[in-house]
């Protein structure tokens, strides 16, 4: 069914006449020769039960619609030319039509009339009419006039509506499909509804407009083009987030002819199996959607511009695993997280959890390890001698405590993954051997397969990127001793290659290979003499890459007590915390110092930063951008130049803890 609607901008149509299909008036004039009207009004469906109204330069007169939009209309003694004016009762919208000649004419009222119209009186049909001048109508409204301005349009509407077809946009019969008899229309009514197709009441108002400013045809031309160009959807780009963030999508982007607006319609056309996303507001411009599992969301856009439908597009939102970075309070007996920004490098607190506390004595947490999937966590306890087992909430980064096994060996202090995930191993401080276990990804667990011997004091594992080799760092009276195996990947035991001293002992990570496993290095704080400790170094060594040997390159001097160390993904730069003190010679410092590696591993100082009171652990954000520096009481963060190398401290966290380590989920 073709919908009734007028909603052309307010243009008056002047009808004389009087009589027709309702009640009609007329004011006569003393000619005795009578002026009819009669016409259609419609838009493509006709327009009953409307007023028209006739102002003639002798005479006026009314009349009401029919159903079929017909009317007919009488002035006695009435003199044209006339401008006639419709008022549609749905919407109070008005349209014009122009009357020439004597005795009975036709003139419809139509779109086409109103343009017509606008063309011939130079101005706005309405206020035309609603200030009807019979001298200036008499000048403009002519024969010749009205087939100049049904020209002018012809050649406006080209290649948007063909109008050849049509002899006169006013005079030619016009019969009007109904609200009863939709498919009733003729070839006339036909081309109104592809009028109607092609722009909208609005778009015709400004055309109007446009043709009573006597703009040329070419001018005109490109000003139809623009309005009646289809609709074009913009979803926007595509967006990467981290599962449980809110999505904004945003369509503003998305253009239509001028004159028009938008409506939108999103569909969320895939997202991954298990989720239970759904859109907000799909119908407005920038709706939303939380995003619950990991994968990809795909969202479809088609923008309507009331005619018709744009071409569908799409945005792909890919969710990945959310970060964190858990820290270690070691006189606090718990863990706290922290959902790591992948864009600022801020973090947001995710709760605080307790490691194991049923002892008489405190548990003293040492380290956290995250297993490689980011699901789980492991935090060994030096007095109990035993391992909390977490699982880790993807979503928020919680905690939760999922079992406690008892360590192999005494003060467990240390755990690390193989590269391949299978096993884990964990360095035991007061025993002559590490903890080999195999680990469950599903469940967490872990289950004892064997050990390694390591010497006394082992404190820290770490693998080859390709995970053939193992080293370990033991602390025999003082002395580091650093030691290399080759790595059974389908046992996880471990077989010695060589041993050699490495100075002296540290807490926290000591050790770092580069990704291309080329250099390994260490850091040792160095004892120093009576008066305290002084500058600690990095030790820098070569791995062999057919047996894991290692051979010595050199060191560099640190701060005191280096704490930590890590290498940027780029292999570039490396980074090490130090907090020590020498109350004796009034040093008191913590700071970050970078280097620089060059080709042959061999570092070079590039800068000292500035943390907070005895920094103890060193870590990088999932990205690689960011770096956290773990203090007493508070977490420095510091932005990475991926050229340089060099830190910008960005801001401090403050929190009311002993902090002893860092680590954070890189999914």
């Amino acid at each position: 069914m073709k919908t009734l609607a007028i909603v052309l901008a307010a243009f008056s149509l002047v009808a004389c006449g009087g009589g027709g299909g309702g009640s009609s008036s007329s004011t006569n004039s003393p000619s005795s020769t009578p002026l009819t009207v009669n016409g259609t009004a419609a838009t493509g469906m006709a327009i009953p039960g409307a007023a028209v109204s006739a102002k003639c330069v002798v005479g006026s007169g009314s009349a009401t619609t029919l159903a079929d939009g017909s009317f007919a209309l009488t002035i006695v003694s009435g003199q044209s030319p006339c401008v006639l004016e419709i008022v549609n009762p749905v919407d109070n919208s008005k349209l014009h039509t122009i009357v020439t000649g004597a005795g009975t004419a036709t003139a419809n009222l139509t779109p086409l009339t109103e343009l017509t119209t606008a063309r011939v009186l130079g101005g706005d049909p309405n206020a035309f009419f609603t200030t009807f001048d019979a001298a200036v109508a008499t000048q403009k409204i002519t024969s010749t006039a009205i087939q100049s301005a049904q020209t002018d349009i012809g050649l406006v509407l080209t290649g948007t509506l063909d109008t050849t077809a049509l002899a006169n946009f006013i005079s030619t019969p016009l019969k009007a499909a109904t609200q009863s008899s939709p498919s009733t229309g003729d070839a006339q009514d036909k081309l109104l509804d592809a009028l109607k197709l092609k722009l909208t009441n609005s778009q015709i108002s400004t055309l109007a407009t446009a043709l009573a400013s006597n703009q040329t045809t070419d001018s005109m031309k490109q000003t139809v083009s623009s309005m009646t160009a289809a609709p074009v959807a913009n979803a926007g780009t595509a967006k990467s987030v981290v599962v449980g963030a809110a999505v904004i999508l945003d369509a503003s982007a998305s253009t239509t002819g001028a004159g028009t607006s938008l409506t939108y319609a999103w569909t969320l056309t895939s997202k991954p199996t298990g989720s239970a996303a759904s859109l907000l507001g799909a119908t407005s411009s920038k709706p939303t959607f939380t995003t619950d599992v990991i994968g990809n969301y795909i969202v479809s856009l088609v923008v309507n511009d009331g005619r018709t439908n744009s071409a569908p597009v799409t945005i792909n939102i890919t969710a990945a695993a959310a970060n964190f970075a858990y820290v270690v309070n070691y006189f606090g007996n718990n863990v706290s997280a922290y959902r790591t920004d992948p864009t600022s490098g801020g973090l947001t607190a995710a709760g605080t959890y307790a490691t194991k506390t049923n002892f008489s004595t405190n548990p003293l947490p040492e380290s956290i390890t995250i297993s490689p999937s980011g699901k789980f966590a492991y935090v060994p306890n030096w007095s109990p001698n035993n391992i909390d087992i977490f699982s880790v909430d993807t979503i928020t980064g919680s905690l939760n405590s999922i079992g406690t096994i008892v360590s192999d060996g005494n003060s467990p202090y240390a755990i690390t993954f193989d590269p391949s995930g299978k096993f884990a191993y964990v360095a035991n401080m007061n025993s002559n051997y590490g903890s080999i276990y195999s680990f469950d990804s599903v469940s967490g667990a872990f289950s004892s397969i064997g050990r390694y011997a390591s010497g006394l004091f082992p404190s820290a594992v770490t693998f080859s990127p390709n995970g053939n080799f193992a080293y370990v760092t033991t602390d025999i009276s003082g002395s580091q001793t650093l030691s290399a195996y080759t790595v059974n990947s389908a046992t996880g035991s471990l077989s010695s290659v060589n041993s050699i001293a490495a100075g002296n002992a540290s807490t926290g990570p000591k050790m770092a290979i580069d990704p291309s496993g080329s250099y390994l290095y260490m850091v040792n704080p160095t004892i120093g003499d009576a008066s305290g400790p002084i500058n600690g170094r990095v030790s820098a060594y070569a791995i062999n890459p057919n047996t894991g040997a290692l051979s010595t390159i050199g060191t560099v001097t640190t701060g005191i007590s280096p704490d930590s160390i890590l290498i940027a993904p780029s292999g570039k730069y490396l980074y090490v915390v130090y907090g020590g003190s020498n109350a004796a010679n009034g040093i008191t410092n913590s700071n970050v110092v970078a280097f620089s590696i060059d080709a042959n591993g061999v570092l070079t100082n590039i800068g000292t930063y500035a943390t907070g009171s005895q920094s103890t652990s060193i870590a990088l954000d999932s990205t690689g951008k960011f770096v956290y520096v773990v203090n007493d009481g508070n977490i420095s963060i510091f932005k990475v130049d991926a050229t340089s190398g060099a830190l910008t401290n960005i801001g401090t966290f403050a929190g009311s803890f002993t902090s002893s380590f860092i680590a954070t989920t890189k999914r």
